[in-house]
């Protein structure tokens, strides 16, 4: 299926605003001490927001597994984002895995409470790179497609040979 512009950056908004309200819904449960809803919240909520990611980039998976094979593809390996963001998001998905399918292994607190801020980092930083990803814009200002570019946060840019390397401020500019 092939969505326009405007079909698509519609998805990105749904899938962001999930990826919200899962969060919320996993820190209500956490206070619940409902343990296997809050990790499957938790996973939802990382899932979504890499999901909006990935679809921000043109890319569309067809599975959670594929989220996150996409995701390492495209953004861990290419050190756009650190690896500790798919590390999470694949503990998260055993545990969802384990709560949704496992009869045998319960969840506990510490599992659940040790994943909440690492979660929450994570998401911020996908959000982060999200909005810078797509503020860039680029200017070709000369036949070596020397770029001028325009940021809405601190961020210089080098080239060395035909490599652009990015360097981040995450401080508001």
């Amino acid at each position: 299926m092939t969505l326009t512009a405007e079909e698509r950056n519609a998805m990105i908004s749904t899938r962001i605003e999930k990826s919200d309200q899962a969060f919320i819904e996993a820190k209500g449960n956490i206070h619940m001490r409902f343990w296997n809803t809050a990790a499957n919240r938790l996973y939802c909520s990382c899932y979504n927001i890499m999901s909006a990611l990935l679809l921000k980039a043109g890319h569309s998976a067809q599975s959670h597994k594929g989220v996150a094979t996409l995701f390492a593809l495209h953004v861990i390996k290419s050190s756009i984002i650190p690896k500790e963001i798919g590390k999470t998001y694949n503990q998260l998905f055993l545990l969802r895995q384990t709560v949704d399918y496992d009869d045998w292994n319960l969840i506990e607190e510490e599992d659940v409470t040790a994943l909440i801020e690492p979660t929450e980092i994570r998401i911020q930083t996908i959000k982060t790179f999200g909005t810078i990803m797509y503020t860039v814009s680029c200017d070709y200002t000369t036949e070596r497609k020397g770029c001028i570019f325009h940021f809405s946060r601190a961020l210089t840019a080098s080239t060395v040979g035909s490599a652009l390397t990015f360097v981040f401020d995450p401080s508001p500019g």
